[in-house]
Formats: C-alpha cells, structure tokens, sequence
C-alpha cells in the first residue's frame, strides 16, 4: 500500500510517496521532494542531514533520485519533513486513511515506534 506526506504550509512546498512493504521495509519512493529545512530541535537532525546528503539531496535538489529503504513510517516522515513527526499519523493513504488507521483497519495491534522510529541508529539503505 501507498502512502503521501505533503506539506500543509503554502510557504513550503514538498510531497513524498511511501511504500509499506512490512513491518519493518518503508519505501521512500524515487521522485519524492522534501522539507528544504531541517530542524535542530529533534535528536535526529543530523542523522536526516547525513541521510539526505547520501541521497543526493541538498538545497540545489530536494528530489529523490532513487527510492530509499527506512525502517519505520517515522524515520522516513522525519527524512521527509525536517522535523519530528509521528509517522503513522502524518503519512496518508490514497483512500484519505492515515497509516495507523489502515493499519488498524487491517486488525494489526498499534505499536509504538519509539525503538524504531526517531532514533539515531543507521537506516537500512
């Protein structure tokens, strides 16, 4: 299933596309553009900055050239919005559903993603 981070700010402008392949598999989609700013203020900046310098990405370019493997629905929103967000709310499903919802919708269990969400640890790439 598909999922959409779009920013909401007129000011800024970026939409980024999503894969859910598993529990643990999140496919940031090839063509997908990001937050040009990223925030100090959440322990993973700098992990999104060396992310996003890996990919190519830095003022000049915020598209993605190649699609990138995240571990969990917040690291890539975190890559995506420069700051600190709760994945499964913020990424949207083309039937309007959020992440979390779908999945509840599936009967998975809500989990938390604190060991995998904002961390500092190294994404899968």
């Amino acid at each position: 299933m598909d999922f959409v981070y779009a920013s909401k700010n007129l000011m800024v402008n970026f939409r980024a596309r999503f894969t859910y392949v598993d529990d643990h598999t999140f496919v940031l989609r090839k063509g997908s553009t990001v937050n040009p700013v990223v925030s100090r203020r959440f322990k993973s900046w700098a992990t999104v900055l060396q992310r996003r310098g890996r990919a190519g990405i830095d003022p000049g370019n915020l598209t993605l050239k190649e699609d990138i493997v995240f571990t969990s629905a917040t690291q890539a929103g975190e890559f995506v919005c420069g700051h600190a967000c709760q994945g499964p709310l913020c990424w949207i499903g083309d039937d309007g559903r959020s992440f979390k919802e779908w999945r509840a919708s599936l009967g998975v269990p809500d989990e938390t993603e604190d060991s995998a969400g904002s961390g500092d640890g190294e994404n899968r790439e």
